[in-house]
C-alpha cells in the first residue's frame, strides 16, 4: 500500500491502536517458553515486534507487499531486533519452510483477503501438534 493512501486512511494509528488486542490474545494463550511465531500479513511490523518483546521467542513475518516490509526492516534496524525477527516477502501460500514446527500462526484482520478454507489447511499444517491459530 503506498504512503500516502495508508496516511489518508490512517492505518498507521489504527495498527498501533490494536497492539493493545495484540497484547491481551497472546496473553490469553498462556504460553510459555519461547515459542516460534509466524505473523501472516506482518505488513510494516508493529505486532511482530511486539509479539517479539512479549513472547522473547522468534517471530516470522510474511507478507508480500514490499513497501511496507521496507519500513520493517528499517524498524529492525533501528531496534536491533534481527536476532529474534525473520521477515519473508512471500504468501502464505507459497511459504515452504523446511520444518514444519510452529507454536503459534498469527494473523490480524489477513484471512478476509485469502482463500479461508487453503489458509487454514496451511496455518495448521505449519504448526506442531498443540500449537495455537490466533486470528484477530
Amino acid at each position: 500500500m503506498n504512503k500516502t493512501v495508508e496516511k489518508e486512511l490512517g492505518i498507521n494509528k489504527l495498527r498501533t491502536g490494536f497492539l493493545g488486542y495484540t497484547v491481551e490474545a497472546y496473553r490469553i494463550l498462556g504460553f510459555s517458553g519461547k515459542p516460534r511465531i509466524l505473523e501472516i500479513g506482518c505488513g510494516d511490523g508493529k505486532s511482530a515486534i511486539e509479539l517479539a518483546k512479549i513472547s522473547k521467542g522468534e517471530i516470522i513475518g510474511i507478507d508480500i507487499d514490499e513497501v511496507a516490509l521496507s519500513v520493517f526492516r528499517e524498524k529492525l534496524d533501528e531496534n536491533n531486533d534481527k536476532g529474534k525477527i525473520q521477515i519473508i516477502r512471500t504468501t502464505l501460500a507459497h511459504y515452504n519452510p523446511s520444518e514444519k514446527n510452529l507454536d503459534i500462526v498469527w494473523e490480524e484482520g489477513v484471512f478476509h483477503l485469502l482463500d479461508l478454507e487453503s489458509s487454514l489447511k496451511k496455518s495448521k499444517e505449519l504448526l506442531k501438534p498443540g500449537g495455537f491459530f490466533v486470528s484477530c
